[in-house]
């Protein structure tokens, strides 16, 4: 699991979107995208995913191409690899083998949307979560006292602070 504590503008999407093809450069992966809403996921591959590949194909970079045109919802590459893109719901990763999933502002998603993916898909694949920190959250953890009131949080704040706490865990800031 890596997840990303992000500030918006600085260009992580974009860098998720040329890992992604890095890792569809292999044959048979498959590479899911998460976000809040459809639309955030659909402009996700086709602006970010399928400008990278179009720039690979311009460099003459040995790429695989597409197998069919590529849609709003999926890019299938001739080697067998796909990209697909879901907005967050519990079923999202059903019927899916993903190498890599990717949820962009999981800040957004709800707990039970994120329990039901993770706990599907921890043991085979890879999962980054990217998300700004925003939200408000009225559990114990999150109030100065236990009790309330607020501390701006939320399900992704919990999983970004908790993760501190477990050994072998790395931080990085990046400027």
């Amino acid at each position: 699991l890596i997840i990303g504590l992000k500030a918006a503008g600085v260009g992580w999407t974009w860098e998720l979107a040329w890992i992604a093809l890095w890792i569809m450069a292999h044959p048979n992966r498959q590479v899911v995208m998460l976000a809040h809403r459809m639309d955030n996921a659909v402009h996700w591959l086709t602006r970010r995913v399928e400008f990278a590949r179009l720039k690979l194909m311009e460099s003459r970079f040995p790429y695989p191409a597409p197998k069919k045109p590529p849609t709003q919802s999926e890019l299938v590459l001739a080697n067998g690899s796909e990209c697909l893109v879901f907005p967050g719901r519990p079923d999202a990763t059903r019927m899916h083998h993903p190498a890599l999933i990717i949820i962009d502002e999981w800040a957004q998603l709800s707990e039970p949307v994120l329990a039901a993916i993770l706990g599907r898909t921890r043991a085979r694949a890879q999962v980054v979560g990217i998300s700004t920190a925003y939200g408000d959250c009225a559990c114990a953890r999150c109030s100065q006292d236990g009790k309330g009131p607020l501390l701006p949080t939320n399900e992704f704040a919990h999983v970004y602070r908790d993760s501190r706490d477990f050994e072998g865990v790395e931080s990085h800031f990046t400027r």
